[in-house]
């Protein structure tokens, strides 16, 4: 599986292009049955600017292959960045926390069920234009 973390600005989608297309040659040639996913970081769900980002991201990798879990801006983050340890240690109880849990429990299940999510069978870049 290959998880690409997506930060919620419209600068974070302007590289994602090129790292789809760099993916879609390696699975390709290498890995063609690589689930891909998408992730949402970040996020402040209340923004709408971070709405926007998620409904592009959603329409670009389409919804089974976004995780429903966003990771949040986050102190809690940041302070575990910067201690260089991990939020369950700097503070498990904040929101971040619970959805590093989250993202765990979704990709788990991925996992465990019978088939995984149905992906594009190639990924193609599209135009420069994020709008």
């Amino acid at each position: 599986m290959t998880i690409i973390p997506i930060e919620s600005s419209l600068f974070a989608l302007v590289g994602l292009n090129s790292l789809l297309t760099m993916i879609g040659r390696v699975r390709r040639a290498h890995a063609q049955e690589m689930i891909i996913m998408a992730l949402s970081t970040m996020h402040v769900p209340r923004q709408n600017h971070d709405k926007d980002v998620r409904s592009i991201v959603i329409k670009r990798f389409t919804p089974e292959n976004v995780f429903e879990a966003t990771i949040p801006r986050s102190v809690a983050v940041s302070q575990a960045i910067t201690n260089r340890q991990s939020v369950y240690e700097t503070d498990s109880a904040s929101p971040a926390a619970m959805s590093f849990l989250n993202l765990a429990k979704e990709i788990e299940n991925i996992f465990s069920e019978e088939t995984v999510p149905e992906l594009p069978t190639s990924i193609q870049p599209q135009s420069r234009s994020i709008n």
